[in-house]
């Protein structure tokens, strides 16, 4: 099982809106056949583990990261496909509780076809490993990711707003893998206006994240690196903007999205160049604009996203509390003065604190990423 879950990594970046699957076969205490889910619309990974065990796989068990799908979709049932091979049994990691693939059906047709089931192998590893893919079924909008790249005390730039380069190279390159992972990258437009970044994959062979900007006032002009970069960009603003200034910012690769509440996610105390509509915002309104954001956004079938900065927009997304996990890049210096990303959060003591649950250190380089998943109100 735990060469399938290495086998299903290959398909990140490449299957979303589906899950990530491995599967391997196994025959005589010998691997006959292995398969991933490669990219959308293509044939999922029992399939091809299947077609490259051939005949062997007759008498043979398969195991697989995710419950073989039982329905018509972009392909045909996995189902059918797993009877046909003659396995004896399926070892499953991970149920599949998306009703649209009629998986319970599924375990009983397999089961009727005389092939023995189990369930529950590695399974928390499998879960994480598509957490996307769960939390898309459970709460209907996108996971959402943080990345901060800081200082030992927090600060994310220096007090002149510079942040080339806070952190090292190695830390820079696997900020190329979380967005070769996640299906969007989302900045406000002060990261835009102050840094002019092309926020594309640098990795060769994935694609590029889709590109989403906040930008209340859509201050944002053609002459920005990022409205010219491959890949698609979407801009959300304030209904507020007049017609014409949006349609000129409108093409095939640019789509601007009026949030219908006013008002567009931003930190609770900016100040510099926002409409006082726009300040203060309390909780309820920066969840709603949040919420308005992700709804559109899993309208496009975007299924993830990367909060990259900056400190207002980091703030917003944790005081709303839509971050589902976080990945701080931690830079070993002090500042002592700058920007700090948790500033806007307003936690007057401890008991606001917001707690991360199962998190982890890595050395990354000469930096530290510490990662979690910030825990619920």
């Amino acid at each position: 099982m735990r060469e399938a879950l290495k086998l299903a990594e290959l398909g990140l970046g490449s299957v979303s809106p589906n899950p990530m699957v491995g599967c391997v076969i196994v025959r005589n205490d010998r691997i006959v056949g292995r398969g991933h889910h490669r990219r959308y619309g293509e044939c999922h990974a029992e399939v091809a583990a299947i077609a490259d065990a051939g005949r062997r796989a007759r008498g043979a068990t398969m195991y697989v990261t995710l419950q073989p799908c039982n329905h018509f979709g972009k392909t045909p049932p996995c189902t059918d496909a797993v009877i046909r091979s003659g396995v004896k049994q399926v070892v499953i990691a991970a149920r599949d509780t998306n009703p649209k693939t009629m998986c319970d059906a599924g375990l009983l047709r397999i089961r009727a076809a005389g092939i023995r089931v189990k369930t529950g192998v590695c399974e928390q590893e499998a879960r994480r490993q598509n957490e996307v893919y769960f939390h898309n079924l459970e709460y209907q909008r996108p996971f959402v990711a943080l990345k901060l790249a800081a200082t030992l005390d927090g600060m994310i730039a220096d007090a002149r707003g510079r942040s080339k380069w806070i952190t090292g190279p190695e830390a820079r390159a696997r900020v190329q893998l979380l967005r070769a992972k996640y299906d969007a990258v989302l900045v406000g437009a002060g990261t835009v206006q102050a840094d002019n970044p092309r926020l594309t994959c640098r990795m060769p062979g994935k694609r590029h994240p889709v590109r989403v900007v906040l930008d209340h006032s859509l201050g944002i002009s053609p002459r920005f690196r990022l409205l010219s970069c491959p890949g698609r960009t979407i801009i959300f603003c304030s209904e507020r903007v007049p017609v014409r200034k949006r349609q000129r910012l409108i093409s095939d690769k640019v789509e601007v999205i009026p949030v219908k509440s006013g008002t567009v996610p931003v930190s609770f105390r900016e100040t510099r160049g926002c409409p006082k509509s726009f300040r203060g915002l309390s909780p309820f309104q920066c969840r709603r604009s949040w919420h308005e954001v992700l709804a559109a956004l899993d309208e496009r079938r975007i299924a993830s996203v990367l909060v990259e900065g900056g400190a207002q927009v980091a703030a917003s997304a944790l005081k709303a509390r839509v971050v589902s996990k976080l990945y701080l890049f931690l830079a070993p210096r002090i500042l002592g003065s700058g920007v700090s990303f948790s500033a806007g959060l307003g936690a007057v003591d401890l008991n606001q604190a917001i707690p991360l649950s199962e998190w982890q250190t890595e050395s990354v380089g000469s930096d530290l990423l510490v990662s979690g998943y910030p825990q619920e109100d």
